[in-house]
Protein backbone atom coordinates (compact mmCIF):
# COMPACT_ATOMS: atom_id res chain seq x y z
CA UNK A 1 0.00 0.00 0.00
CA UNK A 2 1.36 3.68 -0.52
CA UNK A 3 2.70 5.68 2.44
CA UNK A 4 1.38 8.89 3.29
CA UNK A 5 3.21 11.78 1.62
CA UNK A 6 6.04 13.35 3.70
CA UNK A 7 7.00 16.93 3.96
CA UNK A 8 9.44 19.42 6.06
CA UNK A 9 8.90 22.96 6.27
CA UNK A 10 9.81 25.44 8.42
CA UNK A 11 7.79 28.16 9.68
CA UNK A 12 9.89 31.57 9.79
CA UNK A 13 8.47 33.44 12.64
CA UNK A 14 10.17 37.14 12.42
CA UNK A 15 8.92 37.29 8.36
CA UNK A 16 6.31 34.99 8.73
CA UNK A 17 7.32 33.09 5.63
CA UNK A 18 6.83 28.99 5.41
CA UNK A 19 9.43 27.74 3.35
CA UNK A 20 9.59 23.69 1.77
CA UNK A 21 12.77 21.53 2.00
CA UNK A 22 13.60 19.36 -1.00
CA UNK A 23 13.68 16.01 -0.13
CA UNK A 24 13.79 14.92 -3.42
CA UNK A 25 10.89 12.87 -5.58
CA UNK A 26 11.11 9.92 -3.96
CA UNK A 27 7.73 9.66 -1.85
CA UNK A 28 8.10 5.89 -0.95
CA UNK A 29 10.93 7.32 2.21
CA UNK A 30 10.22 7.46 6.00
CA UNK A 31 11.64 10.56 7.66
CA UNK A 32 12.49 9.02 10.82
CA UNK A 33 13.93 11.84 13.43
CA UNK A 34 14.55 15.63 12.16
CA UNK A 35 17.24 17.19 14.71
CA UNK A 36 18.71 21.08 14.69
CA UNK A 37 22.44 21.50 14.33
CA UNK A 38 24.25 24.01 16.12
CA UNK A 39 23.84 25.99 13.02
CA UNK A 40 19.83 27.73 13.46
CA UNK A 41 19.72 27.55 9.92
CA UNK A 42 20.57 24.39 9.33
CA UNK A 43 18.21 21.06 10.18
CA UNK A 44 19.34 17.58 9.50
CA UNK A 45 16.81 15.47 8.06
CA UNK A 46 17.17 11.68 8.68
CA UNK A 47 15.90 10.22 5.13
CA UNK A 48 15.48 6.40 4.89
CA UNK A 49 13.91 4.30 2.15
CA UNK A 50 11.35 2.10 2.31
CA UNK A 51 12.84 -1.01 2.75
CA UNK A 52 15.16 0.14 6.09
CA UNK A 53 18.66 -0.41 4.94
CA UNK A 54 19.75 2.61 3.35
CA UNK A 55 19.33 5.84 5.30
CA UNK A 56 21.05 9.53 4.46
CA UNK A 57 21.76 12.19 6.89
CA UNK A 58 20.80 15.53 5.21
CA UNK A 59 21.39 18.96 6.08
CA UNK A 60 18.98 21.67 4.93
CA UNK A 61 19.04 25.32 4.97
CA UNK A 62 16.43 26.84 6.27
CA UNK A 63 16.19 29.69 4.69
CA UNK A 64 16.28 28.05 0.97
CA UNK A 65 15.15 25.17 1.72
CA UNK A 66 18.35 23.78 -0.47
CA UNK A 67 19.79 19.92 0.70
CA UNK A 68 23.05 18.31 1.01
CA UNK A 69 23.65 14.99 2.06
CA UNK A 70 26.02 14.75 5.28
CA UNK A 71 26.28 11.00 5.37
CA UNK A 72 25.00 8.03 4.08
CA UNK A 73 24.63 4.19 5.75
CA UNK A 74 23.35 1.29 4.52
CA UNK A 75 23.11 -2.35 6.25
CA UNK A 76 22.50 -5.39 4.35
CA UNK A 77 19.41 -6.12 6.72
CA UNK A 78 18.15 -2.89 8.36
CA UNK A 79 19.05 0.49 10.32
CA UNK A 80 17.99 0.57 13.98
CA UNK A 81 16.71 4.31 14.59
CA UNK A 82 18.17 6.04 17.78
CA UNK A 83 18.06 9.07 19.18
CA UNK A 84 21.66 9.22 19.96
CA UNK A 85 22.80 11.76 17.61
CA UNK A 86 24.45 15.16 18.95
CA UNK A 87 25.87 17.98 17.20
CA UNK A 88 28.92 19.61 19.33
CA UNK A 89 29.07 22.81 20.47
CA UNK A 90 32.52 23.24 18.59
CA UNK A 91 29.97 23.29 15.16
CA UNK A 92 32.88 20.99 13.49
CA UNK A 93 31.63 17.56 14.96
CA UNK A 94 28.83 15.62 15.31
CA UNK A 95 28.43 11.69 17.66
CA UNK A 96 26.78 9.28 15.86
CA UNK A 97 25.77 5.49 17.32
CA UNK A 98 25.55 2.42 14.74
CA UNK A 99 26.15 -1.44 14.64
CA UNK A 100 27.70 -0.90 11.50
CA UNK A 101 30.55 -2.68 12.97
CA UNK A 102 28.89 -5.73 14.62
CA UNK A 103 28.36 -3.92 18.23
CA UNK A 104 26.25 -0.73 18.68
CA UNK A 105 28.72 1.58 19.12
CA UNK A 106 29.49 5.53 19.29
CA UNK A 107 31.25 7.80 16.92
CA UNK A 108 32.54 10.68 16.59
CA UNK A 109 32.04 12.93 13.27
CA UNK A 110 33.51 15.95 11.53
CA UNK A 111 30.14 18.31 10.15
CA UNK A 112 31.65 17.59 6.71
CA UNK A 113 30.63 13.53 7.22
CA UNK A 114 34.12 12.00 7.59
CA UNK A 115 34.85 10.25 10.56
CA UNK A 116 37.19 11.34 13.23
CA UNK A 117 37.51 8.64 15.33
CA UNK A 118 35.74 5.47 16.65
CA UNK A 119 35.04 6.61 20.63
CA UNK A 120 34.07 3.36 21.64
CA UNK A 121 35.81 -0.28 20.45
CA UNK A 122 34.00 -3.25 22.99
CA UNK A 123 32.22 -6.10 21.66
CA UNK A 124 29.31 -5.10 23.89
CA UNK A 125 26.08 -3.04 22.38
CA UNK A 126 25.73 0.42 23.76
CA UNK A 127 22.36 0.39 25.22
CA UNK A 128 22.12 4.29 26.06
CA UNK A 129 24.06 7.13 25.36
CA UNK A 130 23.50 9.89 27.69
CA UNK A 131 25.45 12.64 26.61
CA UNK A 132 28.71 14.69 26.90
CA UNK A 133 30.53 17.19 28.68
CA UNK A 134 31.70 18.97 25.95
CA UNK A 135 33.86 21.47 28.37
CA UNK A 136 35.99 18.28 29.61
CA UNK A 137 35.66 16.42 26.77
CA UNK A 138 34.19 13.27 28.20
CA UNK A 139 30.92 11.21 26.76
CA UNK A 140 29.02 9.25 29.28
CA UNK A 141 26.82 6.22 27.98
CA UNK A 142 25.19 2.63 29.35
CA UNK A 143 26.66 -0.55 28.27
CA UNK A 144 25.46 -4.31 28.13
CA UNK A 145 28.57 -5.78 29.88
CA UNK A 146 30.07 -7.51 31.06
CA UNK A 147 27.16 -9.75 30.52
CA UNK A 148 24.01 -9.19 27.67
CA UNK A 149 21.88 -9.33 31.01
CA UNK A 150 23.51 -6.78 32.93
CA UNK A 151 24.02 -2.79 32.13
CA UNK A 152 26.55 -0.74 33.37
CA UNK A 153 27.49 2.82 33.03
CA UNK A 154 30.97 3.97 31.85
CA UNK A 155 32.60 7.20 30.92
CA UNK A 156 35.44 7.73 27.74
CA UNK A 157 37.38 10.44 26.65
CA UNK A 158 35.76 11.94 23.16
CA UNK A 159 38.94 10.77 21.30
CA UNK A 160 38.37 6.91 23.00
CA UNK A 161 41.05 7.17 25.17
CA UNK A 162 40.62 6.16 29.18
CA UNK A 163 37.44 4.58 29.37
CA UNK A 164 35.91 3.74 32.64
CA UNK A 165 33.34 1.61 34.53
CA UNK A 166 31.69 4.04 36.87
CA UNK A 167 29.17 1.41 38.39
CA UNK A 168 30.29 -1.89 39.67
CA UNK A 169 27.79 -3.90 41.22
CA UNK A 170 26.59 -7.18 39.55
CA UNK A 171 23.14 -6.47 37.84
CA UNK A 172 21.79 -3.38 36.29
CA UNK A 173 22.44 0.31 36.59
CA UNK A 174 20.81 3.40 34.49
CA UNK A 175 21.49 7.32 35.04
CA UNK A 176 20.00 10.38 34.90
CA UNK A 177 23.07 12.70 34.46
CA UNK A 178 22.77 16.63 35.41
CA UNK A 179 23.12 19.11 32.78
CA UNK A 180 26.53 20.00 33.62
CA UNK A 181 27.50 16.19 33.68
CA UNK A 182 28.65 16.36 37.53
CA UNK A 183 26.48 14.80 39.39
CA UNK A 184 24.07 11.47 37.71
CA UNK A 185 21.29 9.88 39.74
CA UNK A 186 21.88 6.13 39.47
CA UNK A 187 19.05 3.39 39.71
CA UNK A 188 20.48 -0.02 41.02
CA UNK A 189 18.65 -3.55 41.07
CA UNK A 190 19.69 -6.89 40.45
CA UNK A 191 16.63 -9.71 39.50
CA UNK A 192 16.05 -10.54 43.08
CA UNK A 193 16.84 -6.76 44.82
CA UNK A 194 14.39 -3.81 44.04
CA UNK A 195 16.28 -0.51 43.05
CA UNK A 196 18.76 1.33 45.66
CA UNK A 197 18.80 4.73 44.06
CA UNK A 198 21.80 7.18 44.84
CA UNK A 199 23.42 10.06 43.93
CA UNK A 200 26.89 9.73 42.53
CA UNK A 201 29.87 12.17 41.75
CA UNK A 202 30.56 12.10 37.89
CA UNK A 203 33.37 9.25 38.88
CA UNK A 204 30.36 6.55 40.31
CA UNK A 205 31.58 7.49 43.76
CA UNK A 206 27.91 7.85 45.77
CA UNK A 207 27.04 10.68 47.93
CA UNK A 208 23.93 9.89 49.25
CA UNK A 209 21.35 6.89 49.07
CA UNK A 210 17.72 8.70 47.78
CA UNK A 211 16.08 5.73 48.19
CA UNK A 212 17.06 1.76 49.43
CA UNK A 213 13.34 0.26 49.24
CA UNK A 214 14.04 -1.19 52.75
CA UNK A 215 10.97 -1.78 53.56
CA UNK A 216 10.12 -3.73 50.47
CA UNK A 217 13.30 -5.49 51.22
CA UNK A 218 11.78 -6.57 54.41
CA UNK A 219 8.53 -7.35 53.22
CA UNK A 220 10.28 -9.58 50.92
CA UNK A 221 11.49 -11.72 53.70
CA UNK A 222 8.38 -12.04 55.07
CA UNK A 223 7.19 -13.90 51.91
CA UNK A 224 10.45 -16.37 51.62
CA UNK A 225 10.60 -15.44 47.92
CA UNK A 226 12.53 -18.05 45.78
CA UNK A 227 15.53 -16.25 43.86
CA UNK A 228 15.80 -15.85 40.16
CA UNK A 229 18.62 -17.67 38.81
CA UNK A 230 20.30 -17.69 35.30
CA UNK A 231 20.90 -20.59 33.40
CA UNK A 232 22.90 -21.14 29.83
CA UNK A 233 20.78 -23.90 27.74
CA UNK A 234 22.62 -25.20 24.69
CA UNK A 235 20.99 -25.34 21.51
CA UNK A 236 22.23 -27.22 18.14
CA UNK A 237 23.72 -24.28 16.58
CA UNK A 238 26.76 -24.77 19.10
CA UNK A 239 25.47 -22.01 20.93
CA UNK A 240 24.15 -21.37 24.12
CA UNK A 241 20.89 -18.97 25.08
CA UNK A 242 20.73 -17.02 28.24
CA UNK A 243 17.69 -18.02 30.42
CA UNK A 244 16.61 -17.50 34.03
CA UNK A 245 14.79 -20.01 36.33
CA UNK A 246 12.74 -20.05 39.13
CA UNK A 247 11.95 -23.18 41.26
CA UNK A 248 9.11 -23.61 43.80
CA UNK A 249 9.67 -23.68 47.27
CA UNK A 250 10.74 -26.64 48.99
CA UNK A 251 12.49 -27.52 45.70
CA UNK A 252 13.13 -31.40 45.76
CA UNK A 253 15.48 -32.74 42.82
CA UNK A 254 13.96 -35.74 43.36
CA UNK A 255 10.34 -34.85 42.51
CA UNK A 256 8.95 -33.76 38.83
CA UNK A 257 7.53 -30.87 38.30
CA UNK A 258 5.36 -28.75 35.65
CA UNK A 259 7.52 -25.84 34.00
CA UNK A 260 5.53 -22.82 32.52
CA UNK A 261 8.28 -20.76 30.11
CA UNK A 262 7.17 -17.22 29.55
CA UNK A 263 8.58 -15.59 26.35
CA UNK A 264 8.64 -12.98 24.01
CA UNK A 265 11.53 -13.02 21.77
CA UNK A 266 11.02 -10.32 19.53
CA UNK A 267 14.27 -8.18 18.01
CA UNK A 268 16.05 -6.61 20.29
CA UNK A 269 13.79 -7.15 22.93
CA UNK A 270 14.96 -9.35 26.17
CA UNK A 271 13.75 -10.98 29.05
CA UNK A 272 16.69 -12.68 30.48
CA UNK A 273 17.74 -9.30 32.52
CA UNK A 274 19.63 -8.99 35.75
CA UNK A 275 17.72 -6.26 37.03
CA UNK A 276 14.20 -6.18 38.94
CA UNK A 277 11.39 -7.37 37.38
CA UNK A 278 8.31 -5.65 39.52
CA UNK A 279 4.95 -6.84 39.10
CA UNK A 280 5.76 -10.01 36.60
CA UNK A 281 8.65 -11.04 39.38
CA UNK A 282 5.50 -11.41 41.97
CA UNK A 283 3.35 -13.34 39.35
CA UNK A 284 5.87 -15.71 38.78
CA UNK A 285 6.31 -15.65 42.42
CA UNK A 286 2.93 -16.98 43.25
CA UNK A 287 3.11 -19.55 40.11
CA UNK A 288 6.59 -21.12 41.55
CA UNK A 289 4.08 -21.48 45.13
CA UNK A 290 1.79 -23.42 43.92
CA UNK A 291 4.41 -26.06 42.34
CA UNK A 292 5.11 -24.81 38.97
CA UNK A 293 8.98 -24.12 37.85
CA UNK A 294 9.12 -20.87 35.90
CA UNK A 295 11.26 -20.10 32.55
CA UNK A 296 12.61 -17.21 30.64
CA UNK A 297 14.92 -17.89 27.56
CA UNK A 298 16.30 -15.21 25.05
CA UNK A 299 16.39 -16.86 21.60
CA UNK A 300 18.35 -15.86 18.85
CA UNK A 301 16.56 -12.61 17.56
CA UNK A 302 16.59 -10.90 20.78
CA UNK A 303 18.99 -8.23 21.68
CA UNK A 304 22.20 -7.07 23.35
CA UNK A 305 24.02 -9.75 21.49
CA UNK A 306 25.62 -7.86 18.61
CA UNK A 307 24.08 -7.55 15.42
CA UNK A 308 24.70 -10.88 13.81
CA UNK A 309 22.54 -12.56 16.91
CA UNK A 310 19.86 -10.26 16.33
CA UNK A 311 19.33 -9.85 12.85
CA UNK A 312 19.80 -13.41 12.14
CA UNK A 313 16.11 -13.80 12.17
CA UNK A 314 15.71 -11.16 9.47
CA UNK A 315 13.20 -11.96 6.48
CA UNK A 316 12.19 -14.66 8.05
CA UNK A 317 10.31 -13.39 11.24
CA UNK A 318 9.55 -16.25 13.97
CA UNK A 319 11.30 -18.96 12.24
CA UNK A 320 14.20 -19.38 14.41
CA UNK A 321 12.89 -18.03 17.56
CA UNK A 322 10.08 -20.71 17.94
CA UNK A 323 12.88 -22.86 17.09
CA UNK A 324 15.45 -21.90 19.78
CA UNK A 325 12.16 -22.11 22.15
CA UNK A 326 10.79 -25.92 21.50
CA UNK A 327 15.35 -26.31 21.54
CA UNK A 328 14.63 -25.47 24.84
CA UNK A 329 12.08 -27.02 25.90
CA UNK A 330 13.38 -29.81 24.72
CA UNK A 331 16.51 -29.29 26.65
CA UNK A 332 14.39 -28.93 29.80
CA UNK A 333 12.45 -31.89 29.21
CA UNK A 334 16.43 -33.96 29.99
CA UNK A 335 16.29 -32.55 33.36
CA UNK A 336 15.46 -34.69 36.18
CA UNK A 337 13.11 -32.70 38.44
CA UNK A 338 11.14 -31.43 35.29
CA UNK A 339 7.96 -33.06 34.18
CA UNK A 340 8.35 -33.28 31.05
CA UNK A 341 4.70 -33.71 29.74
CA UNK A 342 3.41 -30.69 30.95
CA UNK A 343 5.61 -27.87 29.87
CA UNK A 344 3.51 -24.66 29.36
CA UNK A 345 4.40 -21.70 26.94
CA UNK A 346 2.74 -17.69 27.75
CA UNK A 347 3.65 -14.89 25.83
CA UNK A 348 1.84 -11.82 24.75
CA UNK A 349 2.00 -9.94 21.58
CA UNK A 350 5.18 -10.86 20.22
CA UNK A 351 5.08 -13.52 22.92
CA UNK A 352 1.73 -14.43 21.73
CA UNK A 353 2.99 -14.72 18.51
CA UNK A 354 6.06 -16.76 19.28
CA UNK A 355 3.22 -18.74 22.00
CA UNK A 356 0.68 -19.74 18.80
CA UNK A 357 3.81 -20.46 16.93
CA UNK A 358 5.30 -22.76 19.69
CA UNK A 359 2.34 -24.91 20.27
CA UNK A 360 1.57 -25.56 16.47
CA UNK A 361 5.57 -26.17 16.04
CA UNK A 362 6.43 -28.02 18.60
CA UNK A 363 2.91 -29.85 19.67
CA UNK A 364 4.89 -32.69 20.69
CA UNK A 365 6.77 -30.66 23.43
CA UNK A 366 4.08 -28.01 25.00
CA UNK A 367 1.16 -29.34 27.26
CA UNK A 368 -0.58 -25.71 26.99
CA UNK A 369 -0.60 -22.72 25.79
CA UNK A 370 -1.63 -18.79 26.81
CA UNK A 371 -1.29 -16.59 23.83
CA UNK A 372 -2.52 -13.26 24.82
CA UNK A 373 -2.65 -9.93 22.22
CA UNK A 374 -0.52 -12.15 19.54
CA UNK A 375 0.51 -10.46 16.55
CA UNK A 376 -1.22 -12.80 13.26
CA UNK A 377 -1.54 -10.89 10.45
CA UNK A 378 1.67 -9.48 9.41
CA UNK A 379 0.20 -7.81 6.49
CA UNK A 380 -0.68 -4.97 8.36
Amino acid sequence: EANSKIAIMVYNMNTTMTSRFNIGNDTDIYIPRIKWTQDPNLLCIYKMNRHQNKLDLLLGDAITGDMKTLMTEENKTYIEITDNMVFLKDKKHFIWSSEKEGFHQLYLYKMNGTLENKITKTNADITNFYGVDETNKVVYYQSAEPTPMERHIFSINLDGTNRKQLTNQKGTDRADFSSNYKYFINFHSDANTPEVITLNTNDGKAVRTLEDNAALKKKILDYNIKSKDFIKIPIPQNMELNAWIIKPKDFNRNKKYPVLMTVYGGPGANTVNDSWGGKDYFWHQLLSELGYIIVSVDNRGTGNRGEEFKKCTYLNMGKLESDDQIEAAKYLRTLPYVDGNRIGIQGWSYGGFMTALCMTKGADYFKAGICVAPVTIWRY
